[in-house]
């Protein structure tokens, strides 16, 4: 069975053989194999989308098998801290800094001090990164005739544009 594209192309070139012949014999051969090419075709097409379907499943089964072991993370990680809470409960109420538990060293350091920031509003502008975030809703709303030009300088730039897409949709 050949591939769909190649199966498409050599359907191609059967059509435009039959345009060029004249003869009624070389034309039934040529319809004969058009006949056989097309439904090759739509087995082939019929085999892609069971293919599909079987992916799709996968993709679902794999995506719920990715929540489950990330569930089990979150679980891991939430008794890693309940433990590491515990060991520096149990450094505190010795008195101690620094213990040593057999082949382990538990100890308590300072962090490098961090900025917390109390009110934003008050801050200057030169402590803020401000994002520039183009409104896609805005731009369409002004356009005119699909398109939006702007005038810089004197010169007419076009800043945007509508492009309008295709999708398959398989049901």
């Amino acid at each position: 069975m050949a591939k769909l594209y190649e199966a498409l192309d050599q359907l191609k070139a059967i059509d435009d053989l039959l345009e060029q012949s004249t003869d009624p014999e070389t034309q039934e051969i040529l319809g004969s194999a058009q006949a056989a090419l097309q439904n090759e075709t739509v087995e082939t097409a019929e085999n892609y989308l069971k293919y599909m379907d079987e992916l799709k499943a996968k993709i679902a089964y794999l995506k719920d098998e990715a929540d489950r072991i990330t569930k089990k993370a979150r679980a891991a990680q939430k008794r890693y801290d309940w433990l590491k809470t515990a060991m520096e409960y149990y450094l505190r109420s010795t008195g101690e800094n620094k213990k040593e538990i057999g082949t382990y060293t538990i100890s308590i350091r300072k962090n490098p001090p961090k900025v917390v920031i109390d009110d934003e509003q008050w801050l200057p502008d030169d402590f803020c990164n401000i994002v520039r975030t183009v409104d896609k809703t805005k731009i369409k709303e002004a356009m005119t005739d699909g398109k939006l030009v702007l005038t810089v300088d004197g010169h007419e730039i076009q800043a945007a544009h509508l492009e309008q897409s295709e999708t398959i949709s398989i049901k």
